[in-house]
């Protein structure tokens, strides 16, 4: 996952892949999406979910890319009621696929449909696609809904009614996404730094 740190050499923001730094200005929209939807995460996870809203209101209006991105980054939610985009909360998925039991990291997942149902009384079937490809169809997931952030604050999603999907995407706009993200992080660093703490903040802010 980026993490969005600001240089001490530098006045702009840059985003922070494995051991190295790259410039906010010339980092790609996944990386982007990665950091700014980690750092909602832990404010979510903090009661901050005013200002976890506020972080993932920079891209969530962006149109939308068919760039691979899991949905924990930015997602795009279909069900028979209701279409939005969203990023998902949810860490892991339990899976049962013929005979074996697979926990699913969900920052691994591009992509998830809810199949129909197999009888009257059993569950759904679903598709999970992974980024790197992977495609597991027609297993059994024990969770029953989805965890997610939208712009009207946090909803869930049902992974037990047929038709309902959820699938990462990047976004087009990359210099309005670079724009947006400077902005938000530039407005709201001190009350991200008093609802996370120092140690978490850190984890993407490291002090200069």
């Amino acid at each position: 996952m980026g993490t969005i740190i600001r240089p001490s050499s530098a006045g702009s923001w840059g985003v922070r892949s494995g051991s190295s730094i790259v410039p906010l200005e010339t980092a790609d929209a996944v990386l982007l999406l990665s950091a700014s939807s980690g750092l909602a995460a832990e404010l979510v996870h903090a009661g901050a979910e005013p200002l976890a809203m506020a972080v993932t209101a920079a891209y969530l209006r962006l149109r939308p890319d068919h760039g691979v991105c899991p949905i924990t980054s930015l997602g795009q939610v279909e069900t028979s009621e209701r279409t939005f985009p969203a990023i998902c909360l949810t860490s892991i998925l339990n899976v049962r696929a013929t005979d074996q039991r697979l926990r699913i990291p969900v920052n691994l997942v591009q992509k998830i449909t809810v199949r129909s149902k197999r009888g009257w009384t059993g569950r759904p079937g679903t598709t999970i696609e992974l980024v790197d490809g992977s495609v597991y169809r027609q297993v059994t997931v024990t969770e029953r809904r989805l965890d997610v952030l939208t712009l009207l604050g946090r909803q869930s999603i049902s992974l037990t009614s047929p038709g309902t999907k959820m699938r990462g995407h990047s976004v087009r706009q990359l210099a309005e996404l670079r724009a947006r993200v400077e902005f938000t992080l530039e407005r709201h660093r001190q009350g991200v730094l008093q609802a996370v703490g120092r140690e978490i903040f850190d984890r993407f802010f490291p002090a200069a």
